[in-house]
Protein backbone atom coordinates (compact mmCIF):
# COMPACT_ATOMS: atom_id res chain seq x y z
CA UNK A 1 0.00 0.00 0.00
CA UNK A 2 2.66 2.48 0.37
CA UNK A 3 4.48 1.54 -2.20
CA UNK A 4 1.47 2.59 -4.27
CA UNK A 5 1.29 5.89 -2.19
CA UNK A 6 4.98 6.34 -3.32
CA UNK A 7 4.14 6.41 -6.91
CA UNK A 8 1.28 7.78 -6.48
CA UNK A 9 2.52 11.02 -5.55
CA UNK A 10 6.21 10.65 -7.19
CA UNK A 11 3.52 10.82 -10.51
CA UNK A 12 1.93 14.09 -8.64
CA UNK A 13 5.24 15.45 -8.39
CA UNK A 14 6.08 14.68 -12.02
CA UNK A 15 2.79 16.69 -13.42
CA UNK A 16 3.37 19.34 -11.42
CA UNK A 17 6.72 20.25 -12.79
CA UNK A 18 5.79 19.45 -16.03
CA UNK A 19 2.77 21.89 -15.72
CA UNK A 20 5.44 24.87 -14.12
CA UNK A 21 8.22 24.36 -16.79
CA UNK A 22 5.45 24.82 -19.35
CA UNK A 23 3.91 28.06 -18.08
CA UNK A 24 7.79 29.33 -17.68
CA UNK A 25 8.38 28.35 -21.44
CA UNK A 26 5.68 30.34 -22.01
CA UNK A 27 7.00 33.73 -21.13
CA UNK A 28 10.06 33.16 -22.71
CA UNK A 29 10.38 34.30 -26.30
CA UNK A 30 13.29 31.55 -28.15
CA UNK A 31 15.00 33.50 -30.39
CA UNK A 32 15.82 32.08 -33.74
CA UNK A 33 18.51 32.59 -35.73
CA UNK A 34 18.06 35.26 -38.49
CA UNK A 35 19.08 34.74 -41.73
CA UNK A 36 18.16 37.55 -43.04
CA UNK A 37 21.09 39.24 -44.44
CA UNK A 38 22.81 42.59 -42.67
CA UNK A 39 22.64 45.85 -44.45
CA UNK A 40 23.41 49.21 -43.78
CA UNK A 41 20.85 51.93 -45.06
CA UNK A 42 22.44 54.01 -47.73
CA UNK A 43 21.70 56.96 -45.48
CA UNK A 44 24.00 56.14 -43.05
CA UNK A 45 26.74 55.07 -45.41
CA UNK A 46 26.38 58.75 -46.91
CA UNK A 47 26.93 59.99 -43.58
CA UNK A 48 29.85 57.96 -42.94
CA UNK A 49 31.34 58.84 -46.51
CA UNK A 50 30.72 62.72 -45.92
CA UNK A 51 32.00 62.82 -42.47
CA UNK A 52 35.43 61.47 -44.00
CA UNK A 53 35.42 64.11 -46.70
CA UNK A 54 34.44 66.49 -44.16
CA UNK A 55 37.58 64.96 -42.31
CA UNK A 56 40.05 66.41 -45.45
CA UNK A 57 38.31 69.80 -45.29
CA UNK A 58 36.26 69.24 -48.61
CA UNK A 59 33.72 71.71 -48.81
CA UNK A 60 30.01 71.37 -49.66
CA UNK A 61 30.72 73.22 -52.56
CA UNK A 62 32.80 70.51 -54.06
CA UNK A 63 30.41 67.91 -53.55
CA UNK A 64 28.08 67.78 -56.86
CA UNK A 65 25.43 65.40 -57.91
CA UNK A 66 26.52 62.98 -60.98
CA UNK A 67 24.90 60.71 -63.44
CA UNK A 68 24.95 56.83 -62.57
CA UNK A 69 26.86 54.96 -65.29
CA UNK A 70 24.31 52.30 -67.09
CA UNK A 71 24.78 48.98 -65.78
CA UNK A 72 26.61 50.10 -62.45
CA UNK A 73 23.66 50.14 -60.36
CA UNK A 74 20.07 49.82 -60.42
CA UNK A 75 18.90 50.75 -56.81
CA UNK A 76 20.20 54.29 -57.54
CA UNK A 77 18.97 57.32 -58.85
CA UNK A 78 22.57 59.68 -58.82
CA UNK A 79 26.11 59.63 -57.85
CA UNK A 80 28.42 62.03 -56.13
CA UNK A 81 31.15 63.99 -58.39
CA UNK A 82 34.19 65.04 -55.49
CA UNK A 83 36.52 67.69 -56.75
CA UNK A 84 39.81 67.12 -55.14
CA UNK A 85 42.68 69.57 -54.15
CA UNK A 86 45.85 68.45 -55.44
CA UNK A 87 47.58 68.38 -51.91
CA UNK A 88 44.85 65.58 -50.79
CA UNK A 89 46.23 62.18 -51.99
CA UNK A 90 43.16 60.74 -52.89
CA UNK A 91 44.26 56.83 -52.29
CA UNK A 92 45.09 57.51 -48.80
CA UNK A 93 41.42 59.18 -48.28
CA UNK A 94 39.47 55.70 -49.91
CA UNK A 95 41.62 54.21 -46.93
CA UNK A 96 40.48 56.21 -44.51
CA UNK A 97 36.90 55.79 -45.77
CA UNK A 98 37.37 51.94 -45.61
CA UNK A 99 38.15 52.39 -42.72
CA UNK A 100 35.20 54.11 -41.52
CA UNK A 101 33.50 50.72 -42.67
CA UNK A 102 35.27 49.15 -40.74
CA UNK A 103 33.72 46.03 -38.92
CA UNK A 104 30.18 47.02 -40.75
CA UNK A 105 28.39 44.62 -43.19
CA UNK A 106 29.29 46.75 -46.49
CA UNK A 107 31.89 45.95 -49.14
CA UNK A 108 33.84 48.88 -50.76
CA UNK A 109 35.64 48.81 -53.97
CA UNK A 110 37.32 51.44 -56.21
CA UNK A 111 39.24 51.74 -59.54
CA UNK A 112 40.52 54.42 -60.94
CA UNK A 113 39.75 54.92 -65.21
CA UNK A 114 42.98 56.12 -66.90
CA UNK A 115 41.42 58.04 -69.83
CA UNK A 116 39.54 60.68 -68.25
CA UNK A 117 41.88 60.74 -64.73
CA UNK A 118 38.66 59.50 -62.18
CA UNK A 119 38.93 57.93 -58.84
CA UNK A 120 35.94 55.65 -58.79
CA UNK A 121 34.28 54.50 -55.38
CA UNK A 122 31.22 52.20 -54.85
CA UNK A 123 29.62 51.10 -51.45
CA UNK A 124 27.61 47.96 -51.64
CA UNK A 125 25.80 46.53 -48.38
CA UNK A 126 23.07 43.63 -48.46
CA UNK A 127 23.62 42.43 -52.16
CA UNK A 128 22.88 46.55 -53.39
CA UNK A 129 24.77 49.17 -54.54
CA UNK A 130 24.55 51.90 -52.11
CA UNK A 131 26.83 54.87 -53.05
CA UNK A 132 28.83 55.52 -56.24
CA UNK A 133 31.19 57.96 -56.25
CA UNK A 134 34.03 59.59 -58.16
CA UNK A 135 37.00 61.61 -57.57
CA UNK A 136 38.72 63.93 -59.76
CA UNK A 137 41.58 66.38 -58.97
CA UNK A 138 41.15 70.06 -59.61
CA UNK A 139 44.30 72.56 -59.79
CA UNK A 140 41.82 75.85 -59.11
CA UNK A 141 40.58 74.68 -55.82
CA UNK A 142 42.63 75.24 -52.39
CA UNK A 143 41.59 74.45 -49.05
CA UNK A 144 41.76 77.53 -46.96
CA UNK A 145 44.19 76.86 -43.41
CA UNK A 146 44.88 77.86 -40.57
CA UNK A 147 48.20 77.30 -38.79
CA UNK A 148 49.78 76.55 -34.92
CA UNK A 149 53.11 76.38 -33.48
CA UNK A 150 53.87 74.90 -30.24
CA UNK A 151 56.60 75.22 -27.54
CA UNK A 152 57.72 72.00 -25.61
CA UNK A 153 59.04 72.40 -22.23
CA UNK A 154 60.58 69.08 -19.55
CA UNK A 155 62.53 67.90 -22.36
CA UNK A 156 65.29 67.93 -20.51
CA UNK A 157 64.04 65.20 -18.36
CA UNK A 158 63.39 63.07 -20.91
CA UNK A 159 65.32 59.35 -20.64
CA UNK A 160 67.52 58.85 -24.14
CA UNK A 161 64.70 56.55 -25.74
CA UNK A 162 61.81 58.94 -25.62
CA UNK A 163 64.28 62.04 -26.51
CA UNK A 164 64.85 59.66 -29.72
CA UNK A 165 60.81 59.09 -30.00
CA UNK A 166 60.57 63.01 -29.85
CA UNK A 167 63.47 63.46 -32.90
CA UNK A 168 61.86 60.98 -34.92
CA UNK A 169 58.82 62.89 -34.86
CA UNK A 170 57.69 64.64 -37.98
CA UNK A 171 55.79 67.62 -36.79
CA UNK A 172 57.67 70.55 -36.26
CA UNK A 173 58.11 71.86 -32.41
CA UNK A 174 60.55 74.07 -30.68
CA UNK A 175 61.98 73.27 -27.33
CA UNK A 176 61.80 75.57 -24.39
CA UNK A 177 65.09 74.75 -22.02
CA UNK A 178 66.24 75.80 -18.33
CA UNK A 179 69.32 78.42 -18.39
CA UNK A 180 71.75 75.56 -17.32
CA UNK A 181 74.97 74.23 -18.33
CA UNK A 182 73.42 70.81 -19.41
CA UNK A 183 70.93 72.72 -21.86
CA UNK A 184 73.80 72.95 -24.00
CA UNK A 185 74.37 69.35 -24.70
CA UNK A 186 70.34 68.78 -25.61
CA UNK A 187 70.62 72.04 -27.75
CA UNK A 188 72.86 70.55 -29.80
CA UNK A 189 70.93 67.24 -30.00
CA UNK A 190 68.12 69.73 -31.26
CA UNK A 191 69.76 71.55 -33.53
CA UNK A 192 71.14 68.59 -35.15
CA UNK A 193 67.51 67.09 -35.61
CA UNK A 194 66.84 70.47 -37.37
CA UNK A 195 64.40 71.37 -34.31
CA UNK A 196 64.33 74.68 -32.55
CA UNK A 197 65.38 75.43 -29.15
CA UNK A 198 64.60 78.62 -26.99
CA UNK A 199 65.75 79.33 -23.73
CA UNK A 200 64.17 80.21 -20.31
CA UNK A 201 65.73 83.24 -18.47
CA UNK A 202 65.36 82.39 -14.41
CA UNK A 203 68.07 83.85 -11.56
CA UNK A 204 68.60 80.03 -10.21
CA UNK A 205 70.85 78.78 -13.02
CA UNK A 206 73.47 75.94 -11.92
CA UNK A 207 76.24 78.16 -14.06
CA UNK A 208 77.27 81.09 -11.71
CA UNK A 209 78.51 82.64 -15.30
CA UNK A 210 74.88 83.00 -15.97
CA UNK A 211 73.59 84.20 -12.70
CA UNK A 212 71.38 87.26 -13.24
CA UNK A 213 70.75 88.68 -9.90
CA UNK A 214 69.76 92.08 -8.89
CA UNK A 215 73.09 92.43 -6.40
CA UNK A 216 75.69 92.07 -9.22
CA UNK A 217 76.91 95.28 -10.98
CA UNK A 218 76.22 96.52 -14.13
CA UNK A 219 79.22 95.28 -15.56
CA UNK A 220 79.24 91.81 -14.29
CA UNK A 221 75.53 91.55 -15.77
CA UNK A 222 76.74 92.63 -19.02
CA UNK A 223 79.30 90.25 -18.85
CA UNK A 224 76.97 87.07 -18.29
CA UNK A 225 74.53 88.14 -21.02
CA UNK A 226 77.59 87.87 -23.43
CA UNK A 227 78.45 84.68 -22.07
CA UNK A 228 74.27 83.26 -22.29
CA UNK A 229 74.35 84.88 -25.62
CA UNK A 230 77.66 82.75 -26.63
CA UNK A 231 76.97 79.77 -24.79
CA UNK A 232 73.31 79.52 -26.44
CA UNK A 233 74.04 81.28 -30.14
CA UNK A 234 71.68 79.37 -32.35
CA UNK A 235 68.12 81.40 -31.05
CA UNK A 236 67.47 85.02 -31.72
CA UNK A 237 64.31 84.91 -28.97
CA UNK A 238 64.93 84.34 -25.49
CA UNK A 239 61.88 83.72 -22.86
CA UNK A 240 61.30 84.87 -19.22
CA UNK A 241 58.11 84.40 -17.12
CA UNK A 242 57.95 87.48 -14.86
CA UNK A 243 56.05 85.04 -12.79
CA UNK A 244 58.53 82.57 -11.92
CA UNK A 245 61.74 83.87 -13.60
CA UNK A 246 62.56 85.49 -10.02
CA UNK A 247 64.25 88.58 -12.53
CA UNK A 248 63.99 92.23 -10.97
CA UNK A 249 62.37 94.60 -13.71
CA UNK A 250 65.10 97.01 -13.57
CA UNK A 251 67.40 93.77 -14.78
CA UNK A 252 64.93 92.65 -16.83
CA UNK A 253 64.83 95.51 -18.70
CA UNK A 254 69.06 95.88 -18.54
CA UNK A 255 68.51 92.00 -20.33
CA UNK A 256 66.33 93.41 -22.97
CA UNK A 257 68.99 96.15 -23.65
CA UNK A 258 71.63 93.59 -23.82
CA UNK A 259 70.07 91.43 -26.14
CA UNK A 260 68.81 94.15 -28.57
CA UNK A 261 71.98 95.60 -29.44
CA UNK A 262 73.04 91.98 -29.78
CA UNK A 263 70.23 91.09 -32.50
CA UNK A 264 68.15 88.94 -29.68
CA UNK A 265 64.73 89.41 -28.62
CA UNK A 266 63.08 88.63 -25.21
CA UNK A 267 59.68 87.51 -24.84
CA UNK A 268 56.93 86.81 -22.12
CA UNK A 269 56.90 83.43 -21.75
CA UNK A 270 53.15 83.38 -19.92
CA UNK A 271 51.93 85.66 -22.58
CA UNK A 272 51.20 82.31 -24.68
CA UNK A 273 48.29 79.87 -24.00
CA UNK A 274 49.03 77.26 -21.97
CA UNK A 275 47.64 73.90 -22.90
CA UNK A 276 47.30 71.51 -19.22
CA UNK A 277 43.68 69.26 -19.07
CA UNK A 278 42.86 67.48 -15.74
CA UNK A 279 43.07 64.21 -17.58
CA UNK A 280 43.73 63.11 -21.69
CA UNK A 281 40.64 63.84 -22.87
CA UNK A 282 40.29 67.30 -20.91
CA UNK A 283 43.63 68.55 -22.82
CA UNK A 284 42.72 66.96 -26.27
CA UNK A 285 39.18 68.94 -25.35
CA UNK A 286 40.88 72.23 -24.75
CA UNK A 287 43.06 71.56 -27.78
CA UNK A 288 40.35 70.87 -30.46
CA UNK A 289 38.73 74.20 -29.24
CA UNK A 290 41.87 76.14 -29.55
CA UNK A 291 41.86 75.11 -32.75
CA UNK A 292 38.27 74.93 -34.00
CA UNK A 293 37.93 78.23 -32.82
CA UNK A 294 41.08 79.46 -35.41
CA UNK A 295 40.25 81.65 -38.68
CA UNK A 296 41.34 80.91 -41.51
CA UNK A 297 44.84 82.54 -42.52
CA UNK A 298 45.52 83.31 -38.92
CA UNK A 299 47.94 81.05 -36.17
CA UNK A 300 48.08 80.64 -32.88
CA UNK A 301 51.43 79.15 -30.62
CA UNK A 302 50.58 77.28 -27.32
CA UNK A 303 52.88 75.97 -25.01
CA UNK A 304 52.94 71.89 -23.83
CA UNK A 305 54.68 69.98 -21.42
CA UNK A 306 56.49 67.30 -23.83
CA UNK A 307 54.64 64.22 -22.15
CA UNK A 308 51.23 66.12 -23.17
CA UNK A 309 52.79 66.38 -26.76
CA UNK A 310 52.79 62.88 -27.11
CA UNK A 311 49.25 62.47 -25.68
CA UNK A 312 47.70 64.81 -28.46
CA UNK A 313 49.35 63.15 -31.69
CA UNK A 314 45.99 62.13 -33.08
CA UNK A 315 44.29 65.52 -32.33
CA UNK A 316 47.52 67.27 -34.55
CA UNK A 317 46.91 64.80 -37.15
CA UNK A 318 43.34 65.45 -37.89
CA UNK A 319 43.97 69.30 -37.89
CA UNK A 320 46.67 68.46 -40.71
CA UNK A 321 44.35 66.31 -42.39
CA UNK A 322 41.84 69.57 -42.99
CA UNK A 323 44.69 70.98 -45.02
CA UNK A 324 46.02 73.65 -42.19
CA UNK A 325 49.92 73.75 -41.11
CA UNK A 326 51.93 72.85 -37.70
CA UNK A 327 54.52 75.75 -37.85
CA UNK A 328 57.84 76.36 -36.18
CA UNK A 329 57.81 78.49 -33.78
CA UNK A 330 59.81 81.20 -35.13
CA UNK A 331 57.76 81.50 -38.01
CA UNK A 332 54.46 82.72 -35.35
CA UNK A 333 56.48 85.00 -33.01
Amino acid sequence: MQNKRKIIYILIGIVVTLLVINVVLGFVQIKLPNNKPKTLSKKVIEEKFKKVLNDYGIEEGWIKNGKIQKGKSDSLSNSFVVSIPKDIPIAQMLKDISIEFKKQPVEVSSSEEKINGLTNLIIESGNYIKLVADFKYDNKIIRQFSSAAFLLNNIEGLKEIELENLLKNPLRFGAVLPLETSSKATAEILLDANKEYFIELKDNSDNVDFELDEDLNLDELKNHITKIISSFNSPKLFFIDKNESGISQGVKNFIEKGFDERGRKLLQLESITYLKGENNEDLKSLLRFHLTNLKFNHSKIFRISVEDWFIIQDELNNFLKKGNKILTPTRVL
